[in-house]
């Protein structure tokens, strides 16, 4: 991870015990950042997440004391919803934690926009987890499966001589998704 440059910020994250050699430990804030959310923002049920969730840039300025673009650059991964996030990692009780698109609306330059910000929430609910955690992971596996069908058709239309390799990387494709969700 890179140097922090501001002095604020070395010193604020020295003060939590998260700064090793000018950088950030990230395993030690990734804990921090999971403490905070499991404490401010947990969703027990659909109707609380727009009130619970936060950007990852307020999550991250929170935890810290201190908000800089260069402390949010560096620790926006620790806050990566996959299985392997290190937030992910470090939280207990039961939770996920999710990420969504939310629009806000901003001041910028005089005057109203509409922005779309990553925010980060946490939740145990099963249909808080199947609306915001699985439906987004279906929608997107099936919107690549249409464009891949469409491509090899494309392909197979445009070079005929094509079509049994297009039509066996189909076969190949579903047989690698299969294996690959069956582990």
């Amino acid at each position: 991870m890179a140097r922090f440059t501001n002095p604020a910020t070395r010193d604020a994250l020295a003060a939590l015990d998260c700064l090793k050699d000018d950088r950030l430990n990230g395993r030690a804030f990734a804990r921090l950042l999971a403490t905070e959310l499991e404490a401010q923002h947990v969703a027990a049920g659909l109707e609380d997440v727009e009130a619970v969730e936060i950007t990852v840039g307020q999550v991250i300025g929170t935890v810290a004391g201190v908000t800089d673009e260069e402390l949010v650059d560096i620790a926006r991964p620790l806050l990566a919803v996959g299985a392997d996030g290190p937030v992910q990692k470090a939280l207990a009780n039961g939770y996920v934690l999710i990420g969504r698109r939310a629009k806000i609306d901003v001041a910028m330059d005089g005057e109203r926009r509409s922005v779309s910000v990553g925010t980060r929430f946490l939740s145990s609910d099963v249909d808080v987890l199947e609306k915001y955690a699985l439906d987004p992971i279906r929608a997107k596996a099936i919107a690549f499966g249409n464009r891949t069908a469409a491509l090899g058709a494309l392909i197979t239309e445009r070079q005929p001589l094509m079509a049994e390799r297009s039509d066996t990387f189909i076969k190949q494709l579903k047989v690698t998704f299969t294996k690959a969700l069956s582990q």
